[in-house]
């Protein structure tokens, strides 16, 4: 309830609609509310963040950086191809980014989305393989 009276006590009188002020990343914003009769607050009078009015973005350590992998293969062959944009929401950060990653001279890894769950992903990957290749050799040279 504390909430809601220092939002009635923001809301501001526009083009003769009651709006309240919002302060975004994208700059400032204004929503529209209405204040029931003598200004009592009902569930219907507040907006939730689900109608069309703008809301402030929360952090997430998680970025969906976007992309786009394909691969195509046939009996004899295998094509495998990724875009190099790196974005974050609208903002594109670079044009130079592979999705591409080759793990050995016959596997490729190809991976969009987050690119810190892909580095750790290549990382581990890319670990475990040497381990397996040392054992390997270590047992192969033993018979």
């Amino acid at each position: 309830m504390a909430s809601y009276l220092s939002a009635a006590n923001a809301v501001q009188a526009r083009n003769g609609q009651l709006a309240l002020p919002i302060h975004t990343s994208e700059g400032g914003a204004m929503i529209p509310v209405s204040l029931g009769a003598n200004n009592d607050c009902h569930a219907d009078d507040i907006d939730h963040g689900v109608t069309r009015a703008t809301y402030e973005r929360g952090f997430s350590p998680y970025e969906f950086n976007g992309g786009t992998t394909l691969a195509i293969s046939g009996p004899d062959y295998a094509v495998v191809a990724a875009d190099t944009r790196l974005s974050s929401g609208y903002e594109i950060l670079s044009r130079n980014v592979t999705k591409l990653h080759a793990l050995t001279d016959k596997c490729v890894l190809g991976s969009a989305g987050c690119k810190t769950d892909v580095d750790q992903l290549r990382s581990v990957l890319d670990i475990k393989m040497k381990v397996r290749f040392v054992i390997f050799r270590s047992e192969e040279r033993r018979v």
